[in-house]
């Protein structure tokens, strides 16, 4: 054995494979909920999009994106539900069956 060569079955710095990898810190994604019922109570106030959107501080876009079944931050719902003057958890529920 030469002082170059790591004894039988011995690991050293110089013939491990690298794994120095830096972990960076990510954050948590927000999370995002469904509003099912959107069209509904938006309806029953007799605002359309464009209005709701101004009125809630949010982008039509958003609205959009929610009413054909997408999620949105809880924060977003909690605006819009604040805007048609129910609950955030009212958006969250199935609309009412007519």
């Amino acid at each position: 054995m030469t002082p170059e060569e790591p004894a039988a079955g011995r690991s050293t710095a110089a013939n491990r494979p690298h794994t120095d990898t830096i972990t960076a810190h990510v954050p948590p994604r927000p999370t995002t909920v469904p509003a099912p019922s959107l069209v509904y109570w938006r309806m029953q106030r007799g605002v359309i999009q464009t209005q709701l959107a101004e009125l809630a501080g949010v982008d039509r876009a958003t609205i959009q994106r929610l009413e054909a079944g997408g999620e949105a931050r809880l924060t977003t719902i909690s605006k819009l539900a604040a805007a048609l003057n129910v609950s955030p958890a009212d958006l969250q529920r199935q609309p009412p069956a007519d």
